[in-house]
C-alpha cells in the first residue's frame, strides 16, 4: 500500500486558500467623481458615476455618498433629473454605517438613462441641515456624459425618407358599439377621480414622540425595532430649552447602537427603556397646541 504524507493532501488546499485571498473582488471603481465638504461641519459629499461615454441604449449609475457627524440631521436634495435630460429609471438606498466613532456613512444609487444622443451633465447632488441661526446647504460640482447613437448613417437616412401612403383609418361613425365604449371610458374616469379625492379615514390619535417614549419607558413598546423606534421619536421631539445637548448626546447613542458594525458599537450598554426614561426629563412632553413660535415640523433624523 502507498502511504501519501498529510503534508501533501494539505498542500493543495494552502495553494488554493491563498488564491482566494488574492482575488477577493474590490469595490468598482467609478468613472469620475466629484466632492464637496464642509469642514467646520464635518460633512463630506461625493457624486460619482460609473461611465461617462455610454450610447442611447445604456444607462448610467449615480452613487451619491453622504459622511456626516453622528446625530447630525440633514437632509438630501437629490439631483434635479429631467430637466437636463435624463430619465430616472430606478434608485437603491445603503444601509447607514458608522465608519469611526464620530461619523456615519450612507449612499444613494440612482440609474438614469438617457434618450437622445448628445452630451448631457449630471447635475449636483447637494445636502440641506440646519443650525440655531440659519440653514445651510452643500453641493457638488457636475459630471458630464457623452451620449452616442446606436444608429448608423444607413439607419438615418431611412429615417429621413417619406413614409409610405397608408389606408386611411377605418370610420367609426356607424359603428353601433361607438356610443357605449365613449360611456364606459367617462364612467371609468369619473370612478377613478372619486377614487384620488376619496379621503382616508380620520384616526382619532396619533402618538406624538412623547407618547412613543413614555410607552418605550414603560415597558409597553416591545420588540426588535423598539431601539429604532426611540431613536425616530428622539429626533422628533422638542427639547427643554436647556436640554439640547444632553439630547443630543441620546440620540447619537442610539444610533451608534443601531449602525455600528458588530464589534464596534458603544462601549456603554444601551437600554432602550432606560434611554427613553431619561429622555422623558428632557424633552417637552405636552406642548401647547398652536402655541406662538412653536416648532410643528420637528428634527429630520
Amino acid at each position: 500500500m502507498i502511504r501519501v504524507a498529510p503534508t501533501i493532501l494539505c498542500c493543495p488546499l494552502l495553494l488554493l486558500a491563498a488564491c482566494q485571498r488574492e482575488h477577493t473582488p474590490t469595490p468598482p471603481v467609478p468613472a469620475a467623481e466629484v466632492t464637496a465638504s464642509d469642514d467646520q461641519a464635518g460633512i463630506q459629499l461625493a457624486l460619482a458615476a460609473d461611465r461617462t461615454d455610454i450610447t442611447t441604449l445604456d444607462r448610467v449609475k449615480v452613487t451619491i455618498t453622504l459622511r456626516r457627524p453622528i446625530a447630525k440631521a440633514v437632509m438630501l436634495i437629490e439631483p434635479d433629473w429631467e430637466s437636463t435630460g435624463w430619465t430616472r429609471v430606478g434608485s437603491t438606498d445603503s444601509d447607514p454605517v458608522a465608519i469611526d466613532a464620530r461619523r456615519i456613512e450612507r449612499s444613494r444609487t440612482v440609474t438614469i438613462e438617457p434618450f437622445l444622443p448628445g452630451d448631457y451633465t449630471i447635475p449636483s447632488a447637494g445636502i440641506q441641515w440646519t443650525t440655531p441661526d440659519l440653514t445651510r446647504t452643500l453641493q457638488t460640482p457636475q459630471l458630464g456624459v457623452t451620449v452616442a447613437s446606436v444608429l448608423t448613417p444607413d439607419d438615418t437616412e431611412e429615417l429621413d425618407q417619406p413614409a409610405s401612403t397608408m389606408p386611411p383609418p377605418a370610420r367609426t361613425d356607424d359603428d353601433p358599439l361607438a356610443p357605449l365604449i365613449v360611456s364606459l371610458v367617462v364612467l371609468t374616469g369619473a370612478l377613478l377621480a372619486w377614487k384620488a379625492t376619496r379621503r382616508p379615514p380620520h384616526t382619532d390619535h396619533d402618538p406624538s414622540p412623547a407618547d412613543t417614549i413614555r410607552e418605550i419607558a414603560n415597558g409597553r413598546h416591545e420588540g426588535q425595532t423598539q431601539l429604532a423606534e426611540l431613536h425616530r421619536a428622539l429626533a422628533m421631539a422638542e427639547p427643554m430649552p436647556s436640554s439640547k445637548q444632553r439630547l443630543d448626546e441620546l440620540i447619537a447613542r442610539c444610533e451608534t447602537a443601531r449602525f455600528s458594525p458588530p464589534g464596534r458599537g458603544p462601549i456603554e450598554p444601551t437600554d432602550p427603556r432606560q434611554l427613553a426614561s431619561t429622555a422623558l426629563e428632557l424633552i417637552v412632553t405636552d406642548p401647547p397646541d398652536n402655541a406662538p413660535g412653536a416648532d410643528t415640523t420637528g428634527r429630520d433624523a
